[in-house]
């Protein structure tokens, strides 16, 4: 028991194990799997397959048990901090289960790295945070869905906010209003080439 608490309490914090721990919380689990601890000792068992980094055993374990919220939440922190392109990009392009806001953040802005715009916006939370809402206008913009973008940004007087809407209007061809824009919060050069465009 008091293996399965330090591995569960390693888990929670994201913080790696020894690397003896997997291997012999794999024998224990083996050997005990029809006792008491039996189902304790499998999700032990799970969470140092992904503080080990053995991302595909884990999610294809977790097909079976995916009620268990709380682990899967755990999965998914240590795919999107830990993971390698290749594995967070074939993990996560799968269905998108209902995870905490922030977690669909993080994963949805390591898409958007990625260049995966369209996963990008099916991670993101279904909710008017200005956070999301700027996330969503990014996704808009890099897809060409511009009247999208901008309708995201309606009422956001950020400086992030204000240079999006800048871009969107440069992709837009309205010169003259990005130029505006940028020269709004300072960004000089490229109000000065938008001008520029603007008076060709």
């Amino acid at each position: 028991e008091a293996l399965i608490a330090y591995v569960a309490a390693q888990f929670g914090a994201q913080q790696p194990l020894p690397a003896d721990i997997p291997d012999l919380i794999d024998a224990y689990a083996f050997e005990l799997k029809d006792t008491v601890l039996g189902a304790d000792l499998e999700r032990a068992k799970l969470m140092a397959f992904g503080l080990a980094g053995d991302f595909a055993t884990l999610f294809r374990s977790l097909e079976s048990t995916s009620d268990d919220i709380e682990l899967l939440t755990g999965a998914f922190v240590l795919l999107a901090k830990n993971g390698s392109d290749i594995q967070f990009l074939r993990l996560s392009a799968q269905e998108v289960p209902a995870l905490n806001a922030n977690l669909h953040l993080k994963i949805a802005e390591r898409m958007m790295t990625l260049g995966f715009f369209d996963v990008a916006h099916s991670w993101l939370p279904n909710d008017m945070a200005p956070e999301t809402r700027l996330m969503r206008a990014r996704v808009f913009l890099e897809t060409s869905r511009f009247e999208d973008a901008l309708t995201e940004l309606a009422g956001q007087l950020t400086r992030p906010a204000t240079k999006l809407r800048a871009e969107v209007r440069l992709k837009q061809r309205a010169y003259s209003d990005a130029a505006r824009i940028f020269a709004e919060i300072d960004m000089n050069a490229p109000a000065l080439r938008a001008a520029f465009l603007a008076n060709e």
